[in-house]
């Protein structure tokens, strides 16, 4: 569908073209670049907490300190919120809403600096209020006073901020963008995911029993109660993305069956195509 007239047999095979700079939509780069980090912030923190992406969360949370980065990524949120499978996003404007924020002395950048002053300036700096703490973020000096009278400016390079998460959340940052997701998962929100992957499993079978993509089905399952209700709750959503016209819950299954893990729980499943 590339290919043209005019060019050689294969796409492949074609110079790429020269770039017309004129076309090129400088701020919408911008704004997919800063989308992008987001997006893995998130993808990352699931990882991290071993949270599968068909699981829906409740909300994610986005804070940086640039407004222009805010800006762009408030026109991204659909985009984002998707790509998390996350309910809705959250824009806040203060970072310490998300973490619990202490700053450390970096001693290897204040050792040559402050000399045998270093036990006083490391405990002046470990108690740094949010104010103090969002100077150093924005890389503004620190003025801080000595029991000698002595003044010294405290830059960015010479304080470690850590960062403490809130309970209920996961933060990351990368460069001028954090993010939380909401790990709290609801009964609602777990019987979602509980379909989703059965939606999945469903699609897989479709596949090794090669079926066309046009095929209806007829599907019969057995499990515990918690997930069979979660099945038969989301009973339209499965039908729909697995073109099922039915789904039974019965203690019997047709003759080719195979067991899944879904969430930690066993699940028979027959998948069966429909005959006219």
């Amino acid at each position: 569908n590339l290919r043209m007239d005019n060019m050689p047999e294969s796409v492949h095979l074609c110079d790429y073209p020269d770039v017309e700079h004129l076309k090129r939509d400088i701020e919408l780069e911008t704004q997919m670049t800063h989308t992008i980090i987001a997006v893995s912030l998130g993808r990352y923190l699931r990882v991290k907490r071993e949270i599968k992406i068909r699981q829906p969360l409740s909300k994610a949370i986005i804070v940086s300190h640039d407004s222009n980065i805010m800006a762009l990524l408030r026109n991204s949120s659909e985009i984002i919120r998707e790509e998390l499978n996350v309910k809705t996003i959250e824009f806040l404007h203060n970072e310490e809403d998300l973490v619990n924020r202490t700053a450390k002395a970096n001693y290897k950048e204040l050792g040559s600096k402050v000399g045998k002053n270093m036990k006083e300036v490391a405990s002046i700096i470990l108690n740094f209020d949010e104010d103090q703490i969002n100077d150093i973020i924005a890389d503004k000096a620190v003025v801080i006073t000595l029991d000698s009278g002595q003044q010294l400016e405290i830059g960015k390079d010479e304080v470690l901020v850590v960062r403490t998460e809130k309970e209920g959340l996961t933060v990351a940052t990368d460069k001028d963008i954090t993010l939380a997701l909401d790990m709290v998962v609801t009964q609602e929100l777990e019987e979602e995911g509980f379909a989703r992957e059965f939606v999945s499993k469903i699609q897989n079978l479709r596949k090794e029993m090669d079926f066309d993509v046009s095929d209806r089905i007829n599907i019969v399952f057995k499990s515990e109660s918690k997930l069979a209700t979660a099945i038969l709750k989301f009973d339209g959503y499965i039908k729909t993305e697995t073109l099922a016209l039915s789904i039974i819950e019965k203690p019997e299954v047709f003759d080719k069956s195979e067991v899944f893990d879904i969430n930690g729980i066993s699940c028979v499943i027959s998948v069966k195509k429909h005959s006219i």
